[in-house]
Formats: C-alpha cells, sequence, structure tokens
C-alpha cells in the first residue's frame, strides 16, 4: 500500500500551460508583424529585413523573458 501512494505522489507532474501559450503567441505575432512589414510598398527590401530582424530579436528577447518567469504573472508581464 505504502509503495502505491508513493507511485501516486511521484505521478504528480504539472502540465505547462502558461509558457507554451505565450510563446506561441509571440510567434503569431512575429508572423503578422513580419507579413505587415513585406507589404510596405514603400520599403525597400533592405529596410524590410532590417524591420524583420529587429522584429525576431525582440520576439527572441520577450521568449526569453518568459523562460525565466517563475510565475503565470510573471509570463503575463513578460508577454506584454
Amino acid at each position: 500500500v505504502e509503495q502505491q501512494g508513493t507511485t501516486k505522489v511521484d505521478n504528480v507532474d504539472p502540465v505547462a500551460k502558461a509558457k507554451p501559450a505565450a510563446k506561441a503567441a509571440i510567434d503569431a505575432a512575429l508572423k503578422a508583424q513580419e507579413q505587415a512589414i513585406d507589404a510596405k510598398p514603400d520599403s525597400t527590401k533592405e529596410e524590410k529585413e532590417a524591420a524583420k530582424e529587429e522584429a525576431r530579436a525582440k520576439a527572441e528577447t520577450a521568449k526569453e523573458a518568459i523562460d525565466a518567469a517563475t510565475s503565470n504573472a510573471d509570463v503575463t508581464a513578460a508577454n506584454s
């Protein structure tokens, strides 16, 4: 009986929801931003690529902040 109880306790594993959802939202926002950048007819190819690189860097920084978050509130703040 003791072993059964220990096994049940050992099988408890938190399901990660907040961080993956926040990262997915960042990826979706980045994709939309890249499409918006590409749709700018007055920007040159180089200007568009520079803007997309900046957007990617900001997305990566946000994802790093999410990875470092220790609470759901921290995840929400990092995703803002």
